[in-house]
């Protein structure tokens, strides 16, 4: 009667076991950037649906923002106070900027920084859930960088995504 294992059941188990963790490990480690996107998306909805709903409701865009950081004031009740601040979402960290209607009453794009450790993936998620999942096209796209931008990166959201 054998007792135990033989050398080559234990090396069969170890390799089955490293086939797994290299499956697995990949996509656990890409689940927190996959939640800071949806999380991101979520606040840029809310942000387009009240420019939106005043759009809607008034027939005219909100104004542009009295200062950089600032709520328009049109929209001071109807969305958090902070949602044009700094917001951070895992590593990502953004801020919105709305300029208000153009010369024909049509929005501007709402403008998005997007600072600190972002990623392709993080990106291209993000785009995914907004847009077409390409960040050089469609109505959410990468724009480039001004003189004073460090690090990050900028897109821009034009207001025709559902």
């Amino acid at each position: 009667m054998r007792r135990g294992f033989s050398l080559i059941e234990l090396v069969i188990v170890v390799l089955i076991i490293a086939a797994i963790a290299a499956i697995a490990i990949p996509r656990a480690s890409a689940a927190p950037r996959t939640a800071d996107a949806t999380a991101m998306a979520a606040h840029i909805r809310r942000i387009v649906e009240a420019l939106r709903l005043h759009e809607a409701e008034f027939g005219v865009w909100p104004s542009p923002q009295p200062a950089p950081l600032a709520t328009p004031p049109e929209l001071v009740g109807r969305i958090d106070p902070k949602a044009f601040d700094f917001v951070t979402f895992g590593r990502a960290t953004t801020r919105s900027f709305w300029f208000g209607p153009g010369p024909s009453g049509q929005p501007q794009p709402l403008r998005i920084d997007i600072m600190s450790d972002v990623d392709e993936m993080f990106l291209t998620r993000l785009d995914a859930l907004l847009d077409d999942g390409n960040p050089e096209t469609g109505d959410l796209v990468r724009v480039p960088e001004s003189p004073g931008h460090q690090g990050g990166v900028w897109v821009q959201l034009s207001l025709t995504i559902d």
